[in-house]
This record gives structure tokens, sequence and C-alpha cells, in this order.
């Protein structure tokens, strides 16, 4: 049996995602320094916080879940950022590994706004 989210879900979802965001800015801020990347994000947050407060449909949450991007152009053939170690081997910066941390888990807030439910 599907289940489908309520408005009392989708609130929760919102104000998870409202969380994941701050945080996110917050790292890129102390990081990265990069505003046209960080203003993405906030305008995003605006859009959350406008959510939370006025309502929302289904085509609004899509539509904010569609506005929040992804750092990197992940395809098919995508290689993450890789640097040679003290030991000589190849892996991922902890620049990056810290980096995800925070974004994945906006990415996935993000995309289960466009989710209708959960089987």
């Amino acid at each position: 049996m599907e289940y489908h989210y309520t408005n009392n879900d989708r609130l929760m979802q919102l104000n998870d995602l409202k969380g994941r965001l701050t945080l996110l800015i917050a790292h890129l801020q102390l990081n990265h320094n990069d505003a046209k990347i960080i203003s993405i994000y906030e305008h995003a947050l605006f859009d959350v916080d406008e959510l939370i407060c006025n309502g929302f449909n289904q085509n609004q949450l899509s539509n904010v879940s569609d506005s929040i991007p992804d750092l990197f152009n992940r395809h098919k053939d995508w290689i993450p950022p890789l640097e040679v170690g003290s030991d000589g081997k190849l892996s991922e910066p902890q620049w990056f590994l810290a980096l995800e941390n925070y974004l994945q888990p906006v990415l996935k807030s993000a995309r289960k706004l466009k989710e209708l439910g959960a089987r």
C-alpha cells in the first residue's frame, strides 16, 4: 500500500531541508567562499522559508527541489576529484569529502520533495 505525504510530513521535510541548507551555506561560507554558488543556496533557503510560512502545493515543492543544484556535473562517467596522497595513492581530497557531508543530505532532502509518497 502506498503512503501519500501529508501536509505535516511536507512541513517536516521542508524544515529538514531548511536545516541542511543552513549547514551547507555555513560550510560554503567558511571553506569555499564562492558568492555566486552561496547565493543560489541562500535563494533556495529563502524559498523554503516562504513555503513553510505561506503554504505550498506539489508544484511549488517540485520547483524548490529543482532550484537546488549539485555542485558537480555528475554523469555516468563522472569521477570525483582525486589527489595523490602522501602514500602515493589517489584518493578523494579532504575538502571534497567534507563538502559531500553537507551537500549530499541537502540533495537527498530536496529530491524527497518531488516524491508523492513512500512505498
